[in-house]
């Protein structure tokens, strides 16, 4: 993020502006500066509802912030005051604002339901993980490879008296701390 290059002269081409929201309101302010004609973004990310489970719920993968595509000084008074706005983001007195790169980077990394997926941690052959969905959820094992590029790895699971090699998809497990 940048802040205006000097405190009183504002950029007169539209520029991606950053909004901070009450809790929770970024969906409602996307929805209402959209109202008004103005391009806002609050970029989404789904969450498993409960470890292990299969349930989700898609959350801001920025809590509090939207961003706008405006002229800042023409929509200064429109956006402050949206319901759900809390105020403008500032660096020094001066408005924030992301490059337009930044924000083609983040919709692109958008899948087709309209959220970012988080990518899942790199994991080192010998690493302790637990699996998190599907017959074997709550067993823990030991990382040894990735089978597929970045879809499915082989666990070392001890079974009472087996040890047993598993197939499963990365992100069914979680890396355990030592």
């Amino acid at each position: 993020m940048r802040a205006e290059e000097s405190l009183g002269v504002y950029a007169p081409e539209p520029r991606w502006y950053v909004l901070l929201t009450k809790r929770l309101k970024e969906a409602e302010v996307v929805e209402r500066a959209s109202r008004f004609g103005f391009e806002a973004y609050s970029p989404r990310i789904r969450i498993p509802l409960a470890q292990g489970r299969s349930r989700y719920i898609t959350a801001s993968f920025f809590p509090n912030y939207v961003f706008v595509r405006a002229e800042y000084l023409s929509a200064y008074h429109t956006l402050r005051w949206l319901p759900g706005v809390s105020s403008w983001l500032q660096f020094g007195g001066s408005p924030a604002y992301l490059e337009d790169e930044i924000v083609f980077r983040l919709r692109a990394e958008e899948g087709h339901k309209g959220y970012i997926k988080p990518k899942p941690p790199r994991l080192s052959p010998g690493d302790r993980v637990q699996i998190l969905e599907g017959s074997f959820r709550g067993v823990e094992g030991l990382f040894e490879c990735y089978v597929s590029p970045e879809k499915r790895i082989r666990v070392l699971l001890n079974l009472v008296s087996y040890t047993a090699r598993v197939e499963v998809e990365l992100e069914s497990v979680r890396r355990l701390t030592a």
